[in-house]
């Protein structure tokens, strides 16, 4: 399982990426259309918009992962033992909830605008903006409940090695 997470966190990572260098490229035409007579791009607008909020949610997602995620540090650096495990545990349950509720809703949301055209760019479905939903909530879910996962066998292995090595 770590192996396939390990996967689909480069992958995000990397689409993160691709879509952070088409927000910046979009951009700087956008600006750049604005110094050259004759030559006007309406689309760079909503490219730069979509490919952003790709990229800052692929990014969210890995951050869940990263455990990157907001964090009430003054709490939880004072918890310790079992306390500290079911605080990191519920903490991570909660995420991986409000992933399922991204998803879901994210599905509802692209399945209403899915024949929708962009504005300025009518070959370009809204589905494809809106699609980001679903899976950045599927991903965020996954990791959150496998980070759940994960401290709760380090808190046991930690366990056993202090009651073997006593």
């Amino acid at each position: 399982m770590k192996r396939f997470i390990d996967l689909l966190v480069k992958l995000q990572l990397s689409l993160a990426t691709v879509f952070l260098v088409i927000f910046i490229i979009a951009v700087i035409l956008q600006v750049a259309t604005r110094y050259v007579p004759g030559f006007t791009a309406l689309w760079t607008e909503q490219i730069a918009n979509y490919s952003f909020i790709w990229a800052v949610l692929m990014g969210a997602s890995v951050g869940v992962r990263n455990k990157e995620h907001f964090n009430m540090s003054f709490l939880a650096d004072r918890l310790k033992g079992k306390v500290a495990l079911a605080n990191n545990i519920l903490i991570q349950v909660m995420i991986g909830c409000f992933g399922i509720f991204i998803a879901y809703y994210g599905i509802e949301l692209t399945k209403t605008f899915w024949n929708w055209s962009v504005n300025s760019l009518p070959q370009l479905k809204q589905r494809y903006v809106w699609m980001v939903m679903p899976v950045c909530g599927i991903t965020m879910a996954i990791y959150a409940f496998y980070n759940a996962y994960e401290f709760f066998i380090g808190h046991n292995k930690v366990e056993s090695l202090e009651k073997g090595g006593a």
